[in-house]
């Protein structure tokens, strides 16, 4: 994938997390409430795709080891730790699952 098509990949995932967390406030209201986690969009691709990530404004990290080994953790573009982090990457995974990253999946983990 170009560097200008994941940047328009990335800006719509982006939307997306702002809308559902928008979405989920609305429904729940204003507090961050479930557990505290560390979920993040977990993209397949190794140290290409961590490129793509770096250019396109996103905040990634490739994993080295484990199972997650290539997959490049990205995380949601509003910084909380509950439940308003965790619909923010079920969002972006979706629109990079359908945007030509069939593989994504959210990579959770709780505090």
């Amino acid at each position: 994938m170009k560097t200008n098509e994941f940047n328009d990949l990335a800006a719509e995932a982006k939307r997306a997390a702002y809308n559902a967390l928008g979405d989920y406030k609305n429904k729940h209201g204003n507090h961050d409430g479930g557990t505290c986690n560390f979920d993040r969009v977990a993209i397949p691709g190794g140290k290409r795709t961590l490129k793509l990530v770096e250019q396109s404004s996103l905040d990634g990290y490739l994993r080295t080891s484990g199972m997650w080994k290539g997959y490049v953790l990205v995380s949601a573009p509003a910084c909380y730790q509950g439940s308003f982090n965790t619909v923010q990457v079920e969002a972006m995974a979706k629109v990079f699952k359908a945007g030509g990253f069939p593989n994504t999946t959210v990579y959770y983990q709780m505090d």
